[in-house]
């Protein structure tokens, strides 16, 4: 399939499984593709990705300085920013665009860097990942966003990333 300009990709980080989405920015915006690999053939879908898409802009979520009280081990934490700066990494070394913005700014909109990425989709202080999935379907009925919504989470954090990348 022909793409008349290049794409966003976003890329969600998970501890085990990791998500990999191509959109199309434009009115409306398309999903193209949204890919889950085990964090140990990440390297090898992104390439895929890479090699059949123009990508020009990576939104890479970024992590905080330290993991969050009983969410991750100190040391899955750093395997975790390991994987972000290895993706990272891959990405720049293609001369592609990177982005590594957080999810949620505590400060919000009061800072002069912003909102988090998923503060700025949805427009809520404290957003969860239920509400990325419900914006994603509220862009697709307003006729703004085609393709198919994902419903995993995960994915649809990767989707989401891409669209504000490509905002």
């Amino acid at each position: 399939m022909e793409h008349s300009q290049t794409l966003t990709l976003g890329v969600d980080l998970g501890l085990h499984k990791s998500y990999l989405a191509v959109v199309e920015p434009g009115q409306p915006a398309r999903v193209v593709e949204v890919v889950g690999a085990e964090n140990p053939q990440l390297t090898a879908a992104l390439n895929r990705l890479l090699a059949t898409y123009p990508i020009a802009l990576a939104v890479v979520e970024g992590l905080t300085r330290r993991p969050l009280k009983g969410r991750m081990d100190s040391e899955s934490f750093r395997a975790l920013r390991r994987l972000g700066h290895r993706v990272s990494g891959l990405l720049l070394a293609q001369g592609i665009e990177v982005l590594r913005p957080r999810a949620v700014e505590a400060m919000g909109w009061q800072r002069e860097e912003g909102p988090g990425w998923r503060q700025a989709f949805t427009g809520l202080t404290r957003p969860r990942e239920q509400d990325v999935i419900r914006r994603l379907l509220e862009l697709q009925q307003e006729g703004r966003l085609a393709g198919e919504v994902p419903r995993n989470p995960h994915a649809a954090d990767a989707v989401g990333m891409a669209l504000v990348g490509a905002a």
